[in-house]
């Protein structure tokens, strides 16, 4: 799943949108909070709010 040449901050940003294209997030939704993000695979708590911004 994590692709050494995107930014992390990138990737999780391209996860949360797919899952609002694929349903799994509803659109105007709150976005998951920072400890939810923890979860993601690789994830570090710099480039989570980072992904929030893109």
């Amino acid at each position: 799943m994590l692709d050494d040449a995107t930014p992390l901050f990138t990737q999780i940003a391209q996860r949360l949108a797919k899952e609002i294209a694929d349903g799994v997030l509803a659109e105007g939704e709150q976005v998951p909070s920072t400890n939810e993000l923890a979860a993601y695979p690789g994830s570090t708590r710099p480039p989570r709010p980072r992904a929030w911004g893109c």
